[in-house]
């Protein structure tokens, strides 16, 4: 699988998109649409997941969605999130413009799964950094969102967050395959056998 990895935003925020046959499958898209656009090279947006509820992930989502009309994927935990700034602005996103509205298409439960070409994710539901943080397993392939990091793990201070939930979800992403690499929200890719060893 060959992921397309866009930074955007001042909290450089990873969108990942995966394009097959002239289609394509995005992770957050973020902010800077004319950026993720330009990696898109021509591929129509067909499916849209949301790894959690904070707004520095799917600040754009309106822009694809009124372009494309994709389908719109979003753990139902995180739902509230969409349009409560209280719960889903992040720190530093004081700038952001709080009128926008969103929804999501489908409502997600932890082992559904999703396909797109002849790619398959599983729903792995990890919270601790939102209630419906989620992960996303495909082979060896991992979308973390903001659960785990190259070297860190996502927060729980802000509204919601649980470190217990967060504790027991690395539990669960650290007991897959060592080999599997992982694609976080923000930072650099990692693997699952690298992070057994930061966090020990």
């Amino acid at each position: 699988m060959t992921l397309k990895r866009v930074i955007t935003g001042e909290l450089y925020t990873n969108t990942y998109l995966l394009i097959h046959e002239g289609k394509a499958l995005v992770f957050d898209p973020a902010f800077q649409p004319e950026k993720i656009e330009k990696a898109l090279d021509g591929a129509a947006v067909e499916k849209i997941i949301l790894t959690h509820g904070h707004m520095d992930h799917f600040y754009e989502l309106n822009y694809f969605r009124e372009k494309y009309a994709p389908t719109v994927y979003l753990h139902q935990d995180d739902e509230a999130y969409l349009n409560n700034p209280a719960l889903s602005v992040p720190v530093g996103g004081e700038t952001l413009d709080l009128s926008r509205r969103y929804w999501a298409d489908v409502m997600l439960k932890d082992g559904d799964r999703i396909s797109f070409g002849p790619y398959t994710f599983q729903v792995l539901h990890t919270p601790g950094h939102t209630p419906g943080s989620c992960c996303f397993l495909c082979g060896d392939t991992l979308i973390s969102g903001d659960t785990l990091f190259c070297k860190g793990v996502g927060r729980t201070d802000f509204p919601n967050g649980d470190a217990g939930a967060l504790a027991r979800s690395l539990e669960r992403i650290l007991a897959l395959d060592a080999h599997t690499l992982v694609y976080p929200g923000h930072g650099l890719s990692t693997s699952v056998e690298k992070e057994r060893y930061w966090l020990g």
